[in-house]
């Protein structure tokens, strides 16, 4: 026999989700009486829940059990016998939980009274489908540049509520500085502002439509994003202050806070870095454009990918690329970034090879970055020609590749004429 799944019985007042009634029929166990009469009302579904109300006339017993959709459906002696009972004459709902999202179920109803025995025809629901909230980047951390001389620096933080059916939800924000010792902690109104926010949706061709702005400057706004069908996608506008002072780098986190209808993946905090204008490595934080070309035979001969440049929390000349490369089909966000340093004076980033960006030394996979050659290079460093303008270029002079060394497998990528181009 299979397995049922019989769910604890609840009971508490909720808002009316669904008025459609569904009356008796005769069980297999007795013919439909005039004087036994059963009638359900589904009142709310939602992701992990159900609930519903219960009028009878002449019952005795009534009892219920909740199955998947594909499973048989048992007799209306076996319900009575082994399913969760109902108080006769209950005003209140039945509260099925313990549910799982976006699946179907059939609801099943005996009842027994006046010697009869009835079920009413299986009630088949289907759970809300589980959305989620969660910023769209990958990477934990972005650098700005104070803004200067008039020209203002903006960050973007593109926020996504993600469903398999239309959703209706909320997701609060906020912005905090706590994670971070006293004299780097970015303070908003002197260092930035939090400007607006924008929702929309994407067209077949990924530009946006059904666009609507919120001033995030006028007072007693909520910071609240809004997420329905026709606005899934958010954008969160912040500008950055100058302060014309050289006193460093300034910190600061934005975090989502609080979903409604929805749940927060743990892409919910981005830290921002304020690079100081009066730094003169400032130029160089930001998101680039990566271009390189294959170095084996294989497809595609030309790679295209997105790499972030940010500062090192204690040292000045150091940074950190991410990814440095993509390989393995992972994401940017299962890759580890990488550290470089940088000489101004002679224009050139210095990157170590043997860096680890995916697994360990105690896991299956190992993967390092490496110089290419008839043996992986494992501890000699990359250089890099650096370029800052108008354009910030940084054209990589060696070829690099990665590989796991915990099975000694080499190459799962390998790239040549290597260039990011800052956007």
């Amino acid at each position: 026999m299979k397995k049922f799944i019989f769910l604890v019985m609840t009971t508490f007042t909720l808002a009316l989700w669904s008025c459609g009634k569904y009356n008796d029929i005769p069980g297999n166990e007795g013919e439909l009486s005039e004087d036994l009469i059963v009638s359900v009302e589904i009142e709310q579904i939602e992701q992990y829940m159900m609930s519903f109300r219960i009028d009878s006339t002449n019952a005795e017993k009534i009892s219920y059990v909740v199955i998947e959709d594909s499973e048989e459906v048992p007799s209306a002696s076996f319900v009575l016998l082994n399913g969760e009972s109902v108080p006769i004459d209950s005003k209140e709902p039945v509260v099925v939980t313990d549910l799982s999202s976006f699946t179907y179920y059939k609801l099943l109803i005996a009842a027994e009274g006046a010697g009869k025995t009835t079920m009413i025809n299986p009630i088949t629901f289907r759970t809300k489908a589980e959305g989620y909230i969660t910023f769209r980047s990958t990477i934990s951390s972005i650098s700005a540049a104070e803004s200067n001389d008039g020209v203002v620096s903006t960050i973007e933080l593109p926020i996504q509520c993600v469903s398999f059916e239309d959703i209706t939800a909320s997701v609060n924000f906020a912005t905090t500085d706590t994670a971070y010792a006293e004299d780097v902690r970015a303070k908003e109104g002197t260092d930035y502002i939090v400007k607006s926010v924008t929702t929309y949706n994407l067209d077949a061709t990924k530009n946006r439509i059904n666009e609507v702005t919120t001033d995030l400057t006028v007072a007693g706004v909520e910071r609240v994003i809004n997420f329905d069908a026709e606005h899934c996608y958010a954008t969160l506008v912040i500008e950055t202050i100058d302060n014309y002072t050289k006193d460093g780098n300034k910190k600061f986190d934005v975090v989502l806070t609080t979903a409604n209808g929805c749940s927060l993946t743990s892409y919910n905090r981005i830290a921002i870095i304020i690079a100081d204008d009066e730094n003169p490595l400032s130029q160089l934080f930001g998101t680039y454009t990566a271009t390189a070309v294959s170095a084996s035979n294989g497809f595609p001969p030309n790679v295209n990918w997105e790499v972030t440049i940010t500062a090192d929390d204690e040292t000045e000349d150091k940074i950190w690329i991410h990814p440095i490369c993509i390989f393995g089909g992972l994401s940017a966000h299962d890759i580890y970034p990488v550290y470089a340093t940088i000489d101004l004076a002679q224009g050139i980033i210095q990157m170590p090879y043997g860096q680890c960006l995916y697994g360990g030394e105690d896991q299956e996979y190992n993967m390092l970055i490496a110089g290419l050659g008839d043996q992986p290079d494992l501890s000699g460093i990359n250089i890099a020609t650096l370029t800052m303008g108008d354009e910030v270029v940084i054209e990589w002079q060696s070829d690099l590749g990665v590989g796991n060394t915990n099975a000694n497998e080499w190459w799962y990528q390998a790239i040549k004429e290597i260039v990011f181009t800052k956007k």
